[in-house]
């Protein structure tokens, strides 16, 4: 089962770099655009833990929405110190039994 897994990770793996290499060549993205996505996606995973599947995702939606919210009171400006903000004052609210992954299930 283990090889499946990995045949599995594997081919889909490749086929989405060959999509994303199809994708890229049609439009022009600079990778100084990915970098507040990258680190919305990575708060999410921390928030929210990188081992189960629901959390990051509402995680990621709360703080899409914070986002939105913020940069319409305080600007564009405003926007990144405020996530970063929320990431401080999150962590250290967060009773540590839904950060520690150890009590998790695994497959």
């Amino acid at each position: 089962m283990p090889a499946l897994r990995t045949a599995t990770w594997a081919v889909a793996g490749l086929l989405v770099g060959v999509a994303g290499m199809m994708f890229a060549s049609r439009l022009s993205v600079s990778s100084f655009y990915m970098t507040p996505l990258v680190i919305n996606v990575f708060i999410a995973g921390m928030i929210g833990g990188l081992e189960r599947f629901w959390p990051p995702i509402g995680a990621a939606f709360f703080i899409a929405l914070y986002q939105a919210i913020i940069s319409y009171l305080l600007g564009e400006a405003g926007g990144v110190p405020a996530l970063f903000l929320l990431v401080i004052g999150a962590l250290s609210v967060i009773p540590k039994r839904f950060l520690d992954e150890r009590r998790e299930a695994r497959a």
